[in-house]
C-alpha cells in the first residue's frame, strides 16, 4: 500500500512474486530402502508403481490392428524423478490451489511417462540406453505442461521448465523377476554363441583367404561365376582366370590346395607326355622290325613269369630223369589269407 499524499488514500501497486529453487516430484514408482540391498528379487519400496509396456514381439505395434493375435504386455517398475523449476509465478499460481498444484503436475506428468512406456517393448525400457530415454521423457513432459487446456479452444502452460527427468531405476515385479533373470541369462549366452561363431568365422575365413575381406570378395567372384551359367566359354574362362588370382594373392589354404592342384596336374600331364613318347618309340620300333620286336616282347615277358621259378636247361638228346620237389617255396600258412597260397 502507497499513501498518496495530494488525496490523502492508499493506493495498491502490483507486487511481483518469485520462485526460486529446484522442485522434484517422483512420477513413477520410489526410491528403494537403503538397508537392503537392491536387487530385482527384493522388496525396494513400499509404495510400488508399475508402468505397462509391451513385451519383446509386440514392441512398437501398440494401437495397431492385430486382429485374433495376442498381444504380450509386462509391467515395469521404473523410477521417474521429475526436476523443475517455476519459470512463470503467475502461470504456476494460475494452474491450480496451492494443496493441489504439486498433485496436478504429478498427474499430468504420469499421464504422459504412461503413454510413452505403453509404445516401448520391455527390452527399451530394461536396456542400457537411459540417456536416449531420458532425453524424451524431457520432451514429452515439456510438451505436455506447455500445451494446457483452459477451455474455449485456448491453451497455455503451466509455467515451469522441465531440467531433467534422471530414469535411476528400472526393475520388473519382484515375483517375475526370476523369469526376467533367465530371460537375460539366455540372451547372454545366445550374444556369446554369436560372438564365439564370428570369432570361428573370422579365423576360419582368414586362414582359409588370407583375410575377411578377401574371403568375401572370393564369395562374391564364386556367385558371379555362378550367375554365367549359359555364358560363352571364354567369359566363364576369364571369371575363372580372376577367381584364381583372387586367391592366389589372397595367400591363405586355399591358394596353397591350388597350388598343389596345379602341381599335381603338372604330374599328370609330364607322366601321360612321357607314356606317349615311349608308345611313340615302340611303334616306330615295330614298324622297322616287327618279327625283331615280337621276339624282343616275347622273350621280355617270358623272362618276367620266369623270374621265380625253376628253370631246368637239358640237352635234347639225353633221356631225362626228372626229379620234382614240390616244397613250397613259402612255408607260411595264413588260414584266412589263401589266395596266394
Amino acid at each position: 500500500r502507497v499513501l498518496d499524499e495530494q488525496t490523502g488514500e492508499f493506493e495498491f501497486e502490483l507486487i511481483s512474486r518469485t520462485a526460486t529453487g529446484t522442485r522434484s516430484i517422483q512420477l513413477g514408482t520410489g526410491t528403494p530402502r537403503e538397508d537392503t540391498p537392491i536387487l530385482w528379487t527384493n522388496n525396494h519400496t513400499d509404495d510400488e508403481r508399475f508402468f505397462l509396456c509391451q513385451g519383446s514381439d509386440t514392441a512398437g505395434r501398440f494401437g495397431d490392428d492385430l486382429g485374433d493375435e495376442t498381444q504380450d504386455l509386462a509391467l515395469i517398475a521404473v523410477e521417474v524423478p521429475l526436476n523443475f523449476v517455476v519459470r512463470d509465478v503467475y502461470k504456476f499460481d494460475q494452474l491450480a490451489t496451492p494443496e493441489m498444484r504439486s498433485k496436478m503436475i504429478e498427474v499430468m506428468g504420469r499421464r504422459a511417462a504412461t503413454r510413452h512406456f505403453a509404445h516401448m517393448g520391455v527390452d527399451e525400457v530394461l536396456g542400457r540406453d537411459r540417456s536416449k530415454l531420458q532425453q524424451i521423457l524431457v520432451e514429452r513432459l515439456a510438451g505436455t505442461y506447455d500445451e494446457l487446456p483452459l477451455g474455449e479452444g485456448t491453451e497455455s502452460d503451466a509455467g515451469i521448465e522441465v531440467l531433467d527427468v534422471p530414469v535411476s531405476g528400472v526393475h520388473p515385479p519382484k515375483d517375475a523377476a526370476p523369469s526376467f533373470e533367465r530371460v537375460v541369462q539366455a540372451e547372454t549366452n545366445r550374444e556369446r554363441k554369436l560372438e564365439a561363431a564370428r570369432r570361428d568365422e573370422a579365423e576360419t575365413l582368414a586362414a582359409v583367404a588370407g583375410s575377411v575381406q578377401a574371403a568375401r570378395e572370393i564369395v562374391a567372384a564364386l556367385e558371379s561365376l555362378e550367375s554365367l551359367d549359359g555364358a560363352d566359354p571364354e567369359t566363364v574362362l576369364a571369371r575363372e582366370q580372376e577367381i584364381e588370382a583372387l586367391i592366389t594373392e589372397a595367400q591363405g589354404t586355399a591358394a596353397a590346395t591350388l597350388a598343389q592342384a596345379r602341381a599335381a596336374r603338372s604330374e599328370k600331364r609330364m607322366q601321360a607326355w612321357t607314356d606317349l613318347v615311349a608308345y611313340d618309340g615302340l611303334r616306330g620300333t615295330f614298324e622297322a622290325a616287327p618279327d625283331i620286336f615280337k621276339a624282343r616282347q616275347y622273350l621280355s615277358a617270358l623272362g618276367h613269369v620266369l623270374t621265380s621259378a625253376r628253370v631246368v636247361i637239358a640237352p635234347s638228346n639225353v633221356d631225362l630223369v626228372t626229379q620234382v620237389d614240390l616244397t613250397p617255396l613259402n612255408t607260411e600258412f595264413d588260414l584266412f589269407n589263401q589266395e596266394d597260397q
